[in-house]
């Protein structure tokens, strides 16, 4: 089973500019609200930005490889100069590293700028609703796509496609599904490796124990294997599937003193909104 991410698409082109809207990093301090963080080894972690569609999060994750990109070919420029042999040769390598400083310079602070992603400080993007689409044969999708109720469910990638299988609709729920597909990877990999390599073993005592203790997880698989799928909408590590993020909120690291700073802030603007919802209110008569 392989799940496609498609929100992690590389740019191809380092020098490429980031195409960006303000409407792809409305930040959470444009709401009153209280202070949205996650605490994670001691660390805080205070929301920066939502974003709220499959397209812009697509655009979101292709822009912050991007920009990581640049920012590793800058460290191989320097790599690269330190060993080169001739003054032609580092000129070449300046020259380089000059167009790429200004064009990661550029999209570094357009990144700042739409999301509040900066490349100085730690982040973590968390999925919040995401769509899980299984891939379909073309004999599959030729009998769903003439039946009406399917057809809001239906997708086309290229030469690839997919039904929606489950819909995950929040935070833990996205870390749930994330957690439970792993754990159910790692049996199915265990499972199998084991199984394969038991074929090869004599027959001997070791081999009996082993197989007992394989039968047993084969038992712990088939049971985990049956939960994903009711909870996932028919979920099989045997077919390929696709996920595409439609909303995500971004956090990052701020020191203590930040974030004291930024939740005296938080409770400001709620007190402020507050204030002006009563005060716009008119009196019962």
């Amino acid at each position: 089973m392989k799940i496609k991410n498609i929100v992690l698409t590389l740019a191809s082109a380092f020098a490429m500019a980031l195409p960006l809207s303000a409407a792809e990093g409305d930040t959470a301090n444009q709401k009153a609200q209280e202070l949205d963080f996650i605490e994670q080894n001691g660390q805080k972690f205070v929301h920066v930005s939502t974003i709220n569609s499959v397209e812009a999060n697509t655009q979101f994750m292709q822009n912050m490889q991007l920009v990581n990109q640049q920012r590793r070919a800058l460290l191989e420029f320097n790599e690269r100069k330190k060993i080169a042999l001739t003054e032609a040769e580092k000129t070449a390598i300046d020259e380089e590293m000059k167009k790429l400083t200004e064009s990661l310079t550029k999209n570094s602070e357009a990144m700042i700028k739409a999301y509040g992603y900066s490349l100085t400080r730690d982040s973590i993007p968390v999925f919040i609703k995401t769509r899980l689409y299984r891939k379909l044969t073309d004999a599959e999708y030729a009998e769903m796509k003439n039946d009406p109720a399917m057809k809001e469910k239906l997708l086309v990638k290229g030469d690839d496609k997919y039904v929606l299988a489950h819909i995950v609709g929040t935070m833990r729920d996205n870390l749930v599904f994330q957690n439970n597909l792993n754990a159910i990877q790692q049996q199915n990999t265990r499972y199998n490796q084991v199984s394969e390599a038991l074929k090869n073993m004599p027959n001997s005592d070791e081999k009996k124990k082993i197989e007992e203790e394989n039968n047993k997880l084969g038992e712990i698989l088939k049971k985990n294997k049956e939960e994903m799928a009711k909870l996932y909408g028919g979920f099989d590590l045997d077919h390929n599937y696709l996920m595409e993020v439609e909303e995500s909120k971004l956090y990052i690291k701020v020191t203590e003193e930040e974030f004291i700073k930024a939740q005296q802030k938080a409770k400001e603007d709620a007190l402020k909104k507050e204030a002006e919802a009563i005060v716009g209110t008119p009196d019962a008569k």
